[in-house]
């Protein structure tokens, strides 16, 4: 194929030359066009679900949900350990931070359920659980909780407790966390606690 210009019959006006070049195939533009808008469509698809992604595992990911403690960031259980309610090593069953610190949580581990707060940091053998009360900010448990031989900040702490509130939010888990220390008070062998009326 010549790269010599498109000869026209030598009776050809120079207006019917024009009118035949318009009418040649001349896809180079289009074309062109076209792989850019499916570029562009294709690239349009893959952030807005890359953007779903990131923001669906933010969601399960953030810790004041009820999370399997393995899951959890290890900076969220420095408190529980700091407290030594914690093993450096132990990783509970079930957490929940009710905030991004870590510094106000609660804790399943095997035998007992954990509190650490502003207010001291205690556990409760699951036998030893009295009543548990599911309410709109959390679960209510009650019974003889021991408190840690240290608080967070590593002072000495004597003051006992008879009721902690794990503080949940809507959607949280705190009707599993509830469920859990039910099933966890039936293992352990002891009565059933009483369990007070959801409140409205």
């Amino acid at each position: 194929m010549s790269d010599s210009p498109i000869e026209f019959p030598p009776t050809t006006s120079p207006a019917e030359a024009a009118r035949f070049r318009m009418q040649m195939p001349g896809c180079g533009l289009a074309a062109y066009l076209g792989v850019l808008l499916t570029i562009m469509a294709l690239g349009s698809t893959m952030m807005l679900m890359s953007g779903l992604t990131i923001l669906s595992s933010g969601e399960a990911a953030r810790p004041t949900r009820l999370m399997y403690g393995g899951d959890v960031e290890p900076y969220l259980l420095g408190a529980l350990r700091s407290a030594g309610l914690l093993r450096a090593d132990e990783v509970p069953d079930a957490f929940h931070a009710e905030d991004w610190s870590g510094t106000k949580a609660c804790a399943l581990t095997r035998t007992a359920v954990l509190r650490v707060g502003p207010d001291g940091a205690y556990s409760l053998p699951f036998a030893a659980v009295a009543t548990i009360t599911e309410n709109p900010d959390g679960v209510r448990i009650a019974g003889p909780w021991q408190p840690a031989a240290t608080d967070i900040a590593g002072r000495p702490q004597t003051k006992t407790t008879t009721e902690v509130d794990c503080l949940f939010q809507p959607n949280d888990g705190g009707d599993r966390f509830a469920s859990m220390i039910r099933g966890a008070h039936e293992q352990a062998g002891a009565p059933d606690p009483a369990t007070a009326p959801t409140a409205p």
